[in-house]
């Protein structure tokens, strides 16, 4: 239980550093066009 709860929160962290990197694209972007 607790291996699935430490899977769960990598998961889980890997996809609020991907979203922080794609906003981040988004308004150099934004800021480039």
């Amino acid at each position: 239980m607790r291996f699935l709860t430490k899977e769960f929160q990598v998961k889980q962290s890997t996809i609020t550093i991907i979203s922080y990197l794609s906003n981040t694209l988004k308004r150099i972007a934004g800021w480039t066009a």
